[in-house]
């Protein structure tokens, strides 16, 4: 019996160690996508999005508008130029607009990929809502101020 036992111990320790442990970003990207899933936060779960990033300086606004039956995204209607929408494990990524790459993250925060290959923090909302604290407290977070 104990060397069944111990057997047994043995052929579940070694099953633990051949199994990759889940990293940590994997962790927060998932709790991040499940809160967001929840709360409603989810890029274009409510429609159009609105984003906000500090540019060379300056804060600019994009309107990104879900398209073409959410195959894709255009940008300030939908008559409007369309872009690329895919999905990885921690964004929703918007590409072919503006010259851009928006990585959109549950909860309204991501970064913005701009020319040259730079990226910038920006922060995103449902367009269709008035303006909040989300804005100034987002844009304060790694954004160098």
């Amino acid at each position: 019996m104990i060397r069944t036992a111990t057997a047994l111990l043995a052929a579940l320790t070694l099953a633990s160690c051949a199994a990759p442990a889940p990293e940590w970003d994997d962790i927060t990207a998932a709790s991040e996508r499940a809160w967001g899933e929840g709360s409603g936060w989810m890029p274009f779960a409510q429609g159009p999005v609105s984003v906000l990033a500090r540019e060379g300086g300056r804060l600019r606004s994009w309107l990104l508008v879900p398209c073409r039956g959410g195959a894709a995204v255009c940008a300030d209607s939908l008559s409007g130029p369309a872009g690329t929408v895919s999905t990885t494990r921690d964004h929703m990524v918007v590409t072919g607009l503006h010259g851009r790459v928006f990585h959109l993250a549950p909860g309204g925060d991501g970064t913005l990929g701009l020319p040259g290959g730079a990226a910038v923090p920006l922060v995103w909302g449902p367009a269709d809502r008035e303006p909040g604290p989300w804005i100034s407290a987002r844009l304060g977070q790694g954004a160098g101020n």
